[in-house]
C-alpha cells in the first residue's frame, strides 16, 4: 500500500469526505474512486478513527555508482558566451544555412516535376523514398500497398483522358521487376 493510499484511507476514517481526503493525501480523484470501490468490495477497510499515517518506510534503492565529487577548492566556471556565440556563427549558422539552400532547391526541383512532368509530387515523394530503401524492405511496403489498395477496393478508374491516351487500366498499379541479383557463397 502506497503513503498516499494510507493518507487518503486515515483521512476518510476521520470523517472527511472524498474530494477532502484525495486532495489531503495528494491524489487524484480517479485513485481516489479506485480506492473507494475496494471498499465497498472490501478487499481494502479504513483503519480506525484517530489512526495516524504511518512513517514512511525506507526503501531499497538500486547501487548506483560513485558520484562524482564536486572540486573543493576551484573556480566557479563561468558561461563563455562569446564561445557560444562564435561556435553558432562558425558551426550552427552556416550548416542550416546549407542546409536551407539545399532545401530550396529540392523545392525547386519538386516544382519541376509538378509543372513541366504533370507528375504527382506526392506520388514522386513517395516512389523516391520507396527507391532509397533496400529490396527487403520495399518489397514489403510494395506488399502491403498492393494488399491494401484491393483490401479497399482502390483502383485507377477508366476516364476519357487515359482512353485517348490509350492508357491501359488493367495493367497492375504494382509492376513486377526483376530480382536484384545475387551471388551463392559456398561455405566449407
Amino acid at each position: 500500500m502506497s503513503r498516499q493510499q494510507d493518507s487518503y484511507l486515515c483521512a476518510r476514517a476521520a470523517g472527511a469526505t472524498m474530494m477532502t481526503a484525495a486532495v489531503e493525501a495528494g491524489i487524484g480523484i480517479a485513485e481516489a474512486r479506485l480506492i473507494e470501490n475496494d471498499l465497498a468490495r472490501g478487499t481494502l477497510s479504513l483503519p480506525d478513527p484517530g489512526t495516524s499515517v504511518p512513517p514512511p518506510k525506507k526503501e531499497k534503492t538500486m547501487p548506483r555508482g560513485k558520484k562524482a565529487q564536486a572540486p573543493q577548492n576551484e573556480e566557479v566556471q563561468q558561461p563563455d558566451f562569446e564561445k557560444a556565440v562564435r561556435i553558432y556563427r562558425q558551426d550552427i549558422k552556416p550548416a542550416v544555412e546549407a542546409a536551407g539552400e539545399r532545401a530550396q532547391e529540392a523545392s525547386t526541383g519538386y516544382k519541376a516535376i509538378k509543372k513541366d512532368c504533370r507528375v504527382n509530387t506526392r506520388a514522386a515523394r513517395f516512389v523516391f523514398g520507396l527507391e532509397r530503401e533496400g529490396e527487403e524492405k520495399r518489397n514489403d511496403v510494395l506488399r502491403s500497398l498492393r494488399g491494401m489498395l484491393n483490401a479497399m477496393n482502390i483502383g485507377i478508374t477508366d476516364d476519357l483522358v487515359s482512353r485517348a491516351e490509350g492508357e491501359d487500366s488493367g495493367a497492375p498499379v504494382i509492376p513486377n521487376a526483376p530480382a536484384e541479383q545475387r551471388e551463392l557463397v559456398t561455405l566449407n
